[in-house]
């Protein structure tokens, strides 16, 4: 193989070496930013603060909920589910939270499986992430609770 050949391929080979590190370090940065969102969210719940819940959704993101039979399901939009926990009608207890299987998708989407819990209740989310105009939002957060 020629010199100029040789050095070509070196450079391709440099150049995705730094692609590749560029990628990761965009990735780490993207689930840094999900992981404060998911504790941001646990905490709006958690302090009843409705205007933190509001900041972590997306203009048009959706809570669903199981009923206590499971039996059905109940759809609220994001605004409505801050409200509800502005106004104490949700929330309010200390919750411990773990995050799992948190995933990212082409920096655009991302979902999660969070759970919530202490010795009184617990709740797991599946929730879905969107990034847009550069910043990570709740776009789903299906959740299912229980009594611990």
């Amino acid at each position: 193989m020629s010199k100029s050949i040789c050095g070509f391929l070196s450079v391709l080979v440099l150049l995705a070496g730094f692609h590749g590190t560029a990628t990761a370090a965009t990735q780490e940065s993207d689930l840094a930013s999900i992981a404060q969102l998911i504790h941001d969210f646990g905490a709006g719940v958690d302090r009843q603060d409705g205007p933190l819940l509001e900041r972590a959704f997306y203009q048009e993101g959706v809570v669903y909920g199981f009923s206590a039979d499971g039996a059905s399901i109940i759809t609220l939009p994001a605004q409505q589910f801050a409200t509800l926990h502005e106004e104490k009608r949700f929330g309010g207890q200390q919750r411990e939270l773990l995050i799992q299987g948190l995933s990212v998708t082409d920096g655009l989407l991302a979902s999660a499986s969070v759970n919530a819990f202490n010795d009184e209740v617990f709740y797991n989310y599946r929730i879905t992430f969107i990034k847009t105009d550069g910043a990570w939002k709740i776009l789903t957060a299906t959740q299912r609770s229980r009594a611990n």
